[in-house]
């Protein structure tokens, strides 16, 4: 009889599970924060999805954070009232599909009421703005005005935002302009009543005062000083606008003024609609002379802080708003402490990501203001008596004034507006494919996609490129390349010195910022290979690189390594890029050498990469590397690998396999390699 053979599969779903902090079954939400989702696998899957039931219906794709981990962040403040069920499911690379088990989660949160009353004179008319918000949808708003007001309009209602979800329209923001005018002097009071539509309720109160003003007037380009009640006397120079002196209080309608200010006890100068709000103290009788500068539009801003605008966007993983720039320039007698209230238009921004900054001119450089009781020696030994971040402005309390900037990150994209395909969607700031071959086009949406065009850069050699990339985070200098000249239009600043010279420079500001370092890695510095390929091996140790000649030390070389005193040197290479007789004598001076190479620059660039371990994109270059695949491994933790002539070398035919084998299949970016090489490697991974 024949042998017979039977062949089958074996085909087990994989099993997922919610872990901590994934809310509980039956959370009830009822504040604006953010919560975590997270599932672990027991087994290594392509892609796992979190399926949203309620008034919004969303597939959303889940970030994978390890081998068996995925979570995704999501806010309550961008998702509409009501119940909802969840669930995830993922896919292993044979599309069996395993599920959790659904919970709930009810989403219920009041609506969000902004009041803007000012002060006003007797018998004037003042208009009060009411914006009230509510991403579920608005039911019903009732507003309330107290004191002795006439109401000059009986529908204050002037501004509608709604979005459609099947066959209902939801309104879910009203502004409300009301003209009034108040009668006699004394406190006065609105009050607004909100209703959503799943029956949440919210009041807010806001009070505002009338006054008689005792002087009034009316300023062009022309100085003013009088001597207003109290002894309080105002004087400046302003731009077309008016100033308005009351008792003790100053109002300036103004971009930009010149004050001179002279009063017993406190002043405060308040500029109205979005502009800032300064109060001083004075312990006694006290004089301030102050020049303001308020800018708002982000390209003045640019040239306002000019040279150091990049150190504030200093977040590579997100884009960084400058959102107002205020610089004082004062002096004063007897002031006891400065209260400073700017206002920011919060559209598109993480509020919890927003801070102020203060500028010393002395280091040039800025440092961030982020809670009350803070002291900040390296800003003129600056008090922070009290911070405080609001929806759309930020307050400071502090005893000096100076130059504030006020930041903060755009929005995450929390979910997608339409249900995406199980296994077809991708993550929402993604600009790579499976294959990519970098073109004109595709580098300028890295230039986008990382913000290239506001950093501030310095022409260099090339053979610092990869040292300076290392430690750009902390020195906000980024080495200059020929293909940015079509889209940055600030010329680099030119760095006296050679290259061992350069280096030591930037790596020691870097140290003395980021704090002592117990690594460092060194390359060869007469050729850029392998300087190039670390660069990855630098970003995820976050250790800098330094350089050397193939056959000794140079001397800043060896002076920097002896003053930063590191535990650990990697040396990128063999002994023909940094020789035996370097490694023994970094050896005998105490330091734990490690070597990290390969026969030639191909096989260093593939340990390299197995030293990073699973990487989510990965570059094939040629064997002479580029600066712009130097660049996209700074940008986006990617290997180089680099290759010779029209096919793979076996070294990267094998490790490129080997990642197939275990499933970890990065999305591959070609940089100046042939066709042939393109297809080789989607041979490997189809």
């Amino acid at each position: 009889s024949a042998n017979a053979t039977s062949i089958f599969s074996i085909m087990i779903p994989p099993k997922i599970s919610f872990i901590s902090p994934t809310p509980e079954n039956g959370t009830i939400i009822k504040e604006i924060k953010s919560f975590k989702i997270k599932v672990k696998t027991n087994e290594k899957v392509q892609a796992v999805f979190l399926r949203v039931i309620g008034r919004i219906n969303q597939t959303i794709p889940m970030k994978n954070i390890s081998n068996y981990e995925f979570e995704l962040e999501l806010s309550s403040g961008e998702i509409p009232d009501g119940r909802y069920i969840y669930y995830a499911c993922a896919y292993d690379y044979y599309n069996n599909t395993g599920c959790t088990e659904n919970r709930t989660i009810d989403i219920m949160i009041s609506p969000i009421i902004e009041i803007y009353a000012s002060n006003l004179e007797v018998n004037k008319t003042s208009n009060i703005t009411i914006g009230v918000f509510d991403i579920g949808g608005i039911n019903y708003v009732r507003i309330q005005l107290f004191g002795s007001v006439k109401n000059l309009t009986p529908e204050p209602y002037i501004f509608e935002n709604a979005t459609k979800i099947g066959n209902v329209t939801i309104i879910h923001q009203k502004i409300y302009k009301w003209p009034i005018i108040a009668i006699s002097p004394g406190k006065y009071e609105v009050r607004v009543f909100a209703n959503d539509t799943l029956g949440n309720n919210k009041t807010v109160i806001k009070e505002f005062y009338v006054y008689n003003i005792t002087k009034y007037h009316r300023v062009g380009e022309k100085e003013i000083n009088e001597t207003i009640e109290n002894e309080t006397i105002a004087s400046g120079i302003l731009e077309e606008y008016e100033m308005e002196v009351y008792n003790n209080i100053s109002r300036i309608n103004v971009s930009i003024v010149k004050l001179n200010i002279s009063a017993y006890k406190n002043v405060s100068l308040k500029v109205p609609s979005r502009k800032i709000e300064l109060e001083v103290d004075f312990k006694g009788k006290g004089k301030m002379e102050a020049n303001i500068t308020i800018l708002d539009n982000e390209k003045e801003i640019e040239f306002m802080i000019n040279p150091y605008f990049d150190e504030i966007i200093r977040n590579e993983t997100k884009k960084e708003r400058i959102l107002r720039f205020v610089r004082i320039d004062a002096k004063y007698e007897n002031a006891t402490n400065f209260t400073i209230r700017i206002p920011f238009d919060p559209s598109g921004i993480d509020i919890n990501t927003v801070f102020a900054y203060c500028y010393n001119e002395s280091l040039n450089k800025w440092f961030e203001i982020n809670k009350s009781g803070q002291r900040i020696p390296y800003c003129e030994n600056r008090t922070i008596y009290k911070f405080e971040r609001g929806r759309d402005y930020v307050l400071i309390v502090t005893d000096k004034l100076s130059i504030f900037v006020v930041a903060g990150n755009t929005k995450k994209v929390t979910y997608r507006p339409s249900p995406a395909p199980a296994g077809a969607a991708a993550a929402p700031v993604e600009i790579f494919e499976k294959y990519n071959i970098v073109t004109k086009e595709l580098f300028e949406k890295i230039v986008e996609n990382k913000n290239l065009r506001y950093k501030k850069y310095i022409l260099v050699p090339k053979e610092v490129l990869a040292s300076l990339l290392s430690v750009a985070s902390y020195t906000y200098k980024y080495p200059w390349f020929d293909e940015l000249k079509e889209y940055v239009e600030k010329k680099p600043e030119n760095v006296t010195g050679n290259k061992y010279e350069i280096v030591y420079k930037y790596v020691k500001e870097y140290v003395e910022k980021a704090g002592w370092k117990n690594t460092l890695i060194l390359a060869r510095g007469d050729l850029v290979v392998d300087s190039h390929a670390a660069i990855v091996l630098s970003k995820k140790l976050n250790v800098p690189i330094i350089i050397s000649e193939p056959d000794y030390i140079p001397n800043e070389t060896l002076k920097l390594i002896k003053e930063i005193k590191p535990k650990k040197i990697i040396i990128i290479g063999g002994p023909v890029a940094i020789s035996k007789e370097i490694e023994e004598n970094l050896k005998s001076m105490g330091f734990d050498v490690e070597r990290i190479w390969g026969e030639t620059r191909i096989e260093t660039s593939v340990e390299v990469a197995k030293s990073f371990g699973y990487p989510k994109y990965l570059i094939i270059t040629n064997w002479n590397s580029s600066d712009i695949a130097a660049y996209i491994s700074y940008l986006y933790k990617a290997p180089v690998i680099y290759v010779k002539g029209k096919s793979l070398p076996k070294a990267v035919y094998d490790y490129l396999s080997k990642l197939k084998e275990e499933y970890q299949i990065p999305k591959i970016i070609f940089v100046d390699v042939p066709e042939s090489i393109v297809e080789e490697v989607k041979e490997i991974f189809d």
